[in-house]
């Protein structure tokens, strides 16, 4: 629906049109009116109408000075006079600075009427124009986006549709800037010689800058606040070349994150790439807790490696040396029995963009490896001890010292013993009794004599026997068969 408004100083001309009109009939919303035209410049102002009807006389400011005004302010908007029969110098004036139509007084409703349809069409018409030069100016915009991202990501069809581009761009462009970007807010940048273009690349943003006038040298590009951290790549006269600004940008940013300052140029990279001090023996220290399954100190240990590496305030450098330690790191966990999955580390760190970020990483991977020596341990040690339960299952009757079953496990006796109580809730000796218990219970129920019973499970004493087995019980073997034989009958 089209936005009019009304014009007049006449008060009666004013009522009549706002009533006798069925302005909705013709799509049209009639949103005010005023009856000088200081008012009515004022309303227009404020509110934009896309059609005015207006007298051509007005106090204040007449309808002629008033349509100038207006059409200055948004030339688009559709005027139409109401003139007297005598104001003929008038209507020629105001159709020449672009009224649409006129009225002549009296107005009458047929008039209007008229003169609103030819307005309307006209309207109509202007509207798809602008629709259409929208359309065009946006799919050129994506046009232009769409070849620049291919340029930078070093497409070959990149350059054929910057040329195809370049037929209907407005202006030469003399070089290329890539800016990127932390946050799609990170800077507002706005110069006359520049055309800044922004661009969205997966998770990424960038702005490319399209120099408009003849490059002497290295221009101080950013002259606005900058809310972000900005990574400023060189500057560039050939297209096939902005994919060289734009790693470059992507460097520079992630170096400005690092050094936590809000706009970096690569220029102003320092390249140095001297390796740290050996850390020969701090690693050593590192994986020594990993095969001991010391947390807590290997984490001192790590720490105590980053904060020596952060010296180097290099990225490269301390990427490639967390690295190397992540993939000896491995090697340790997998000599260890570890199942650890390997990932791409090399495109996990990339992602990092400050020292604390690298170091939790680091940490987390170590922290992994560890846990996978656990529980590789933890699978040998379950592995062991069920292997020695079945081992007594088959011996119990023979006598057997848990020094010969941690030496057939391989194991240090001591170790063995903390590991089989760890695992079964009770002592090597406490198990072997219970089971020679059980195994005596179900002897002596299927009619053994007690001392053939204390022999078949290992105790050559019949009175040591009794003991243990009163003491397990509460009661004697004998008294224990007895009573288990009458209860079955």
């Amino acid at each position: 629906m089209f936005r009019a408004a009304l014009f007049d100083d006449e008060f009666i001309v004013v009522q009549g049109l706002q009533t006798m009109v069925c302005w909705d009939k013709f799509g049209i919303e009639l949103i005010g009116t005023a009856q000088n035209g200081v008012e009515a410049l004022d309303f227009f102002e404020a509110n934009k109408p896309d059609i005015i009807l207006t007298d051509i006389r007005m106090p204040g400011l007449d309808g002629l000075a008033l349509i100038e005004r207006i059409l200055e302010i948004e030339p688009t908007t559709l005027c139409i006079v109401f003139s007297g029969f005598n104001d003929t110098a008038y209507l020629k004036k105001a159709i020449k600075l672009g009224v649409v139509d006129y009225l002549e007084k009296p107005v009458t409703l047929s008039k209007v009427e008229d003169v609103l349809e030819r307005t309307i069409k006209k309207a109509n018409q202007i509207q798809r124009v602008k629709t259409l030069e929208t359309d065009w100016e946006l799919n050129q915009q994506e046009r232009l986006k769409r070849a620049l991202l291919q340029l930078m990501l070093h497409h070959e069809e990149g350059e054929r549709e910057w040329e195809q581009v370049m037929q209907n761009y407005p202006k030469k462009v003399y070089g290329f800037t890539v800016l990127a970007l932390a946050t799609e807010d990170a800077i507002q940048l706005k110069k006359p010689n520049l055309n800044s273009v922004t661009i969205r690349s997966g998770k990424e943003y960038f702005l490319v800058l399209l120099h408009l006038t003849a490059l002497s040298c290295q221009q101080d590009l950013v002259t606005s606040s900058v809310k972000g951290k900005v990574g400023v790549g060189r500057t560039y006269t050939e297209p096939r070349e902005l994919y060289k600004s734009y790693q470059q940008a992507q460097k520079a940013c992630r170096y400005a994150k690092f050094l936590e300052v809000p706009l970096l140029h690569y220029d102003d990279l320092d390249t140095d790439n001297t390796a740290p001090q050996d850390f020969s023996g701090m690693e050593k220290s590192i994986f020594v807790c990993l095969r001991t399954i010391d947390e807590a100190s290997m984490k001192e240990h790590v720490m105590d490696w980053m904060k020596e590496l952060c010296q180097t305030r290099q990225l490269e450098i301390m990427e490639r040396e967390i690295l190397r330690l992540v993939y000896l790191g491995l090697e340790v966990a997998k000599e260890n029995g570890a199942q650890v999955p390997i990932y791409d580390y090399y495109q996990e760190i990339k992602t990092l963009d400050t020292s604390e970020a690298m170091e939790n990483w680091l940490l987390s991977k170590m922290i992994s490896f560890l846990d996978g020596i656990r529980q590789a341990k933890q699978t040998e040690s379950q592995g062991t001890v069920e292997w020695a339960k079945v081992f007594l299952e088959n011996h119990y009757h023979k006598d057997i010292t848990l020094q010969d079953v941690a030496a057939r496990a391989g194991m240090n006796t001591t170790y063995f013993s903390l590991l089989f109580k760890e695992t079964t809730g009770t002592t090597y000796i406490k198990y072997l009794t219970s089971l020679r218990i059980e195994k005596a219970k179900e002897l002596l129920l299927d009619g053994g004599k007690v001392k053939d019973v204390s022999e078949k499970v290992g105790y050559h004493s019949y009175r040591h026997f009794t003991e243990v087995f009163k003491k397990h019980t509460g009661i004697s073997p004998g008294l224990y068969k007895e009573k288990q034989g009458k209860s079955a009958t």
